[in-house]
């Protein structure tokens, strides 16, 4: 495909771009050294598109994008921060943020159900999301040692999301689910620092899942939106995530590898274990769990519980009876190099090994 023409005008001190009789994988750059400059959309026109926008500078400015067109293609922000406005949105394009760049994301995606734009964010880059919807439920953001920033209190959805090699996510409360699964994904060689709310939205039985492959800690609360509660929890991967507030689930629990640090109280559902891990409970905190004597736990697979666990600690709660876990659940669960046993409300204590006497 190919651009057939591409208008620009001076008006005041805004520049216009507009594409003209154009289609296909077209491109245009557009580059100032304006303090600031306003680009009034046309970038569809008669029905077709031009894509593959790059936004560049050689001096540090701004961009603002007003209108209520869209484009689809390749979009690149090089060295300069674009702000979205208005209903004006890049749609099925992958958008890749460069150089220092900063994304701001101030208008609705009017896409709301289906996978539409993926945002990648390089070292030292931003994505700051500043409306409702501004990341729908389709779409993916990957930063690698790039900051995610939610600006303002507008519930947008984060559905598909990967930090890599410190990058972090901040701000206000996202939601995840709604119209699918959800799937939070870290690795690399540095620590992940996440400081939002989640909301969950059950969508069927689709599960938000913390893929954990480096040391995390997620420093906010987990809450349900009211009417669609029950969204499960999974935590998988390799390394520690940490819970650091308050967790409220009526969805199941279930730990498939590594460490779920919980620094404040958890409620969930059921509890279910999936492959061997780690759930550590901090001093004076509880985590509760329903009845799980009935849920599928892994064969062979061992969970290792680490807290207060003796007769007089109430840390660990699953269902309100010795009837809470199944006598195989019991056996995978080891508190130190010791087994476990519930008492009669259901609380996990160690199980101390008895004194054996032999008469001769």
């Amino acid at each position: 495909g190919r651009c057939v023409r591409v208008q620009l005008r001076q008006n005041g001190a805004n520049v216009e771009a507009k594409g003209i009789d154009s289609y296909g994988q077209s491109g245009v750059q557009l580059g100032s050294d304006a303090t600031t400059w306003t680009t009034q959309t046309g970038f569809r026109d008669g029905g077709y598109v031009i894509s593959n926008l790059k936004f560049t500078r050689s001096g540090p400015y701004s961009v603002t994008l007003t209108g209520t067109k869209t484009w689809q293609g390749g979009t690149q922000v090089e060295g300069v921060r674009l702000a979205i406005l208005s209903s004006i949105m890049p749609d099925r394009s992958t958008v890749k943020v460069t150089n220092g760049g900063i994304l701001q994301l101030s208008a609705e995606n009017v896409y709301d159900h289906y996978p539409r734009n993926t945002y990648d964010l390089a070292q030292g880059t931003q994505l700051w999301i500043d409306a409702f919807d501004a990341i729908n439920c389709g779409d993916k953001v990957v930063a690698d040692a790039a900051a995610v920033k939610v600006i303002s209190d507008h519930r947008a959805y984060l559905n598909d999301l990967t930090l890599k090699n410190g990058a972090t996510l901040s701000g206000h409360t996202v939601r995840v689910g709604n119209t699918g699964p959800a799937v939070w994904r870290t690795s690399g060689d540095l620590p992940i620092a996440i400081s939002v709310s989640v909301e969950t939205v059950r969508y069927s039985t689709d599960a938000m899942t913390f893929d954990i492959g480096v040391e995390t800690a997620l420093d906010g609360q987990i809450w349900e939106f009211a009417s669609r509660e029950g969204m499960p929890l999974v935590k998988a991967g390799g390394a520690q995530l940490t819970f650091g507030k308050k967790v409220v689930s009526t969805g199941n629990l279930t730990l498939n590898g590594g460490t779920l640090a919980v620094n404040d109280n958890l409620t969930a559902a059921g509890l279910v274990l999936a492959d061997d891990s780690t759930l550590a409970i901090a001093a004076g905190k509880t985590a509760q769990f329903s009845n799980s004597s009935a849920l599928a736990w892994t064969t062979g697979k061992i969970l290792t519980l680490v807290g207060a666990f003796d007769e007089a600690d109430q840390t660990l709660r699953v269902g309100t009876a010795v009837a809470g876990l199944s006598r195989s659940q019991l056996k995978a669960i080891r508190i130190g190099s010791m087994k476990a046993l519930l008492d009669a409300e259901g609380w996990v204590h160690r199980r101390w090994p008895g004194t054996v006497i032999s008469f001769r």
